[in-house]
């Protein structure tokens, strides 16, 4: 009797270890998710709670009003994943060798990649660089560092059992800089290989779902047909198309939805509001955001509610920066006066332009350099104007796929049927003949701070591609983006817009 009691409370005990070593949690992605212990203790700490305060897109949701979901939810997305990709491969590939904490490593590299973003996602980046560049620091802020030393701040803080050589390795996967013998682990977060990672995974499955947008890539096909070869995540031959569509519906969130001119447009109108509240604060002031970035503990403050808190504001020094959010309130946006796609090959041509050149075209002398802002960025598969695809490995156990196969390299690892496992590439003609030849393309956007004046932009921005390329080419290559507005239309709804609204407001006054 008493012997049986005690093998009661050994099951009892272990029972109540496992249920305390994980905790469930709902993803509106992944479903009921198993989050372990190791995970909670980073998850419940002020520095990753700061996530839930940083919006994943930024300000797409004054577009999109769906679009609200946020950076927590996203690391918490892509760490469940990496659990799941890692424990499959370990379960399938024993020969590997993948250690219990190795999967632990992994999973917490997930979870913390993006815990030095800033207030608005890349734009803070590109803005902070700016002012930075502008007070003499050569040296770029990134995300993905200021994403290490959070990690850092935190196993200090809480006294988290990781030793400084784990530390080292978690912070070289969440920068995609590989470093050991396990290469294949820095496929999983950040893969500068050929991109095809869970970070992509999940924001593309979250983004599209928020968005309201179907999507046709599939990320859990890919996660189970997967192989290590060569210290290398390989996917099985028949999923080729479907990391086709991971490209293409990662371009097509960039082409509707992250660059759409009127989010960018605002996106414009906050860095400004920023920039004003920053040139009037002194170093060391609580103001001075640029220079926020380089104190931990001051940066852990900055969030998406800094727009709130420059509302709020009651500095005299503030006035326009205030004015410029109470605009983005009323809708009363900066303009696009015109845009235009470039090809790769001639994007030299316009690559330097600035509003000074715009300016200095202008037929009368109503425009000033800073009444415009140019907007130029790329969209592409991921790897500039290659095929990123041509970088990702494929197997089959089959040898019917001798025709596509650009290279082979036989692997001395082992299938568990005996035949060696060798990985290739796949010419895209043998994919389909509608995959596209062109994988780069470049924006040229001109935005004008007051809509009156766009009109006079455009006319500029137009005069400018005259003189600076033959005007056939201009219009047979260059002019393929369109003005969104009619611009003339756009001035007298306007014009009738703020008329009923001071009706509408002295009505309440009076």
């Amino acid at each position: 009797m008493h012997a049986w009691l005690v093998v009661v409370f050994v099951l009892l005990f272990d029972m109540s270890s496992d249920f305390h070593t994980t905790s469930s949690l709902f993803d509106s992605i992944h479903g009921n998710i198993q989050v372990p212990v190791y995970l909670w203790n980073v998850i419940d700490t002020p520095t990753f709670q700061r996530l839930r305060y940083l919006k994943q897109l930024g300000v797409t949701n004054y577009v999109f009003p769906g679009a609200t979901h946020t950076r927590f939810e996203h690391s918490i997305g892509v760490s469940y994943l990496t659990g799941k990709l890692i424990n499959r491969i370990a379960i399938t590939q024993p020969s590997l060798e993948i250690s219990t904490r190795d999967m632990e490593l992994v999973q917490l590299a997930g979870l913390c990649h993006d815990l030095g973003h800033g207030p608005f996602s890349h734009a803070f980046e590109v803005w902070v660089n700016e002012r930075r560049k502008a007070d003499g620091v050569e040296e770029k802020w990134s995300h993905e560092e200021m994403s290490c030393r959070l990690l850092n701040q935190i196993a200090d803080t809480h006294a988290l059992e990781y030793s400084h050589k784990e530390l080292r390795f978690v912070t070289d996967l969440i920068k995609g800089e590989p470093s050991g013998n396990l290469r294949f682990l820095f496929d999983v977060v950040n893969n500068k290989r050929n991109g095809v990672d869970l970070d992509k995974f999940d924001y593309i499955a979250r983004d599209c779902h928020h968005l309201g947008l179907k999507y046709t890539f599939d990320p859990s096909s890919l996660m189970e047909n997967c192989k290590v070869i060569q210290n290398e995540v390989c996917y099985l031959a028949s999923e080729v198309y479907n990391v086709y569509e991971l490209f293409h519906t990662r371009y097509s969130l960039f082409k509707k939805f992250y660059s759409h001119n009127t989010s960018k447009a605002i996106e414009y109108m906050f860095m400004d509001a920023l920039t004003e509240v920053n040139s009037c604060s002194q170093p060391g002031s609580n103001w001075k955001i640029s220079a926020m970035v380089d104190d931990v503990e001051q940066y852990l403050q900055l969030n998406d509610s800094i727009i709130q808190r420059i509302e709020w504001s009651t500095e005299p020094e503030f006035r326009h920066a205030r004015h410029i959010l109470q605009r983005v309130r009323r809708r009363e946006l900066y303009c696009l006066a015109d845009q235009l796609i470039v090809s790769p090959e001639h994007w030299p041509l316009l690559a330097n332009v600035t509003a000074n050149d715009i300016v200095s075209c202008q037929s009368q002398a109503t425009l000033h350099v800073s009444d415009l802002l140019i907007h130029c960025y790329k969209l592409n598969y991921g790897m500039a104007q290659q095929n990123p695809v041509n970088s990702v490995h494929f197997y089959s156990a089959r040898r019917s796929l001798q025709k596509p196969i650009l290279t082979s390299t036989r692997d001395t690892q082992v299938h568990r049927r005996g035949s060696c496992a060798e990985k290739f590439c796949i010419n895209k003609e043998a994919v389909s003949l509608l995959i596209p030849d062109q994988f780069c393309e470049h924006m040229l956007r001109v935005y004008c701070r007051d809509s009156s004046k766009a009109a006079s932009a455009q006319a500029a921005f137009r005069r400018f591609l005259a003189r600076r390329v033959s005007g056939s080419f201009a219009e047979q290559r260059l002019v393929r983006g369109h003005t969104l507005l009619d611009l003339k239309a756009y001035h007298s709804d306007q014009k009738d817009i703020l008329a009923g609204k001071r009706k509408r407001l002295s009505g309440k006054l009076d």
